[in-house]
């Protein structure tokens, strides 16, 4: 588990989005090249749009596949060594170029691990070199925590957002599957705004509502909550060649992307129709692009 913060300026009424890039699967010859397209404009005409990345940004290798490769080099460790230098090649000629087209490492939140890529000889994965080139945080193998401090001037007011994220597991069956398992998720944690997975290539962003008490029992606090799964960049299908998509007959996924859309504001809360403080918000809005 790795926790992240981001301290980020703001003003009252300031807009920023989050998009939540999906699958990438760059390399695989299903990839959506105009998808790709469609998605990259979207991000280059947002002035303030941040990315998150999921997993699963290449293809290459799937877990089954990294354990044959970690076998059959067991003793040809000069041999590993030498298809780490074609591979990173590849990703500095093919994928980074991808990325630079519409990234920004200082809007980047960051990208986690997913069950597709490539770990070379030395232990480093294609991820983490990913994030070394790019200069962008790098969120682990499991799930990370993103703590985003919205603030409007030094030693001022501040808002803080939580985002719980992964790539996940299952939920390749029904888009009900992977709706319930990130709705599980968010009851086992507390203080989290948004819950934001991959993995399933299943598209919906909904919001859910939790209440609680006020510490001093004076009041019932209601909490919306964002719960989003992304989908992916690559399609069901190739024709006259047969991937594990296929075999494994994967149902079609709609190529949409989930994006959130956040603005500051000021909140005056009142109590017997006198004023008693202003509060900062961060006003949450989500929608499928």
């Amino acid at each position: 588990m790795r926790i992240q913060d981001h301290r980020i300026a703001t003003k009252i009424n300031k807009k920023m989005d989050i998009v939540a890039f999906p699958d990438g699967h760059f390399g695989s010859e299903a990839f959506l090249k105009d998808e790709y397209g469609r998605l990259v404009d979207y991000i280059s005409s947002r002035p303030n749009a941040a990315t998150l990345f999921l997993g699963d940004l290449i293809d290459d290798d799937r877990p089954s596949t990294r354990l044959l490769r970690r076998s059959m080099y067991n003793d040809r460790s000069d041999a590993f060594a030498q298809e780490d230098v074609k591979h990173l090649l590849w990703l500095d000629e093919k994928v980074i170029p991808k990325m630079k087209k519409f990234l920004d490492p200082a809007k980047c939140l960051g990208m986690l691990e997913g069950d597709h890529y490539r770990r070379y000889s030395n232990g480093l994965t294609s991820t983490q070199y990913l994030c070394s080139k790019l200069k962008i945080p790098y969120l682990g193998d499991g799930q990370a925590v993103l703590r985003l401090h919205f603030e409007l001037a030094v030693g001022k007011k501040s808002r803080l957002i939580q985002i719980h994220c992964q790539h996940g597991i299952g939920g390749t069956g029904r888009p009900g599957n992977a709706v319930n398992k990130l709705e599980d998720t968010a009851k086992a944690w507390q203080g989290m705004d948004m819950f934001v997975r991959a993995h399933s290539h299943r598209a919906f962003i909904y919001p859910i509502s939790q209440y609680s008490v006020s510490p001093r029992g004076r009041e019932i606090i209601q909490k919306d909550i964002w719960l989003a799964n992304t989908s992916s960049l690559r399609t069901g299908f190739i024709i006259n060649k047969t991937d594990y998509a296929e075999r494994k007959n994967y149902g079609a996924t709609a190529h949409k992307y989930p994006v959130f859309h956040l603005m500051t504001k000021r909140l005056r809360v009142q109590r017997h129709k006198i004023a008693i403080e202003d509060r900062l918000v961060i006003d949450i809005a989500g929608e499928l692009i």
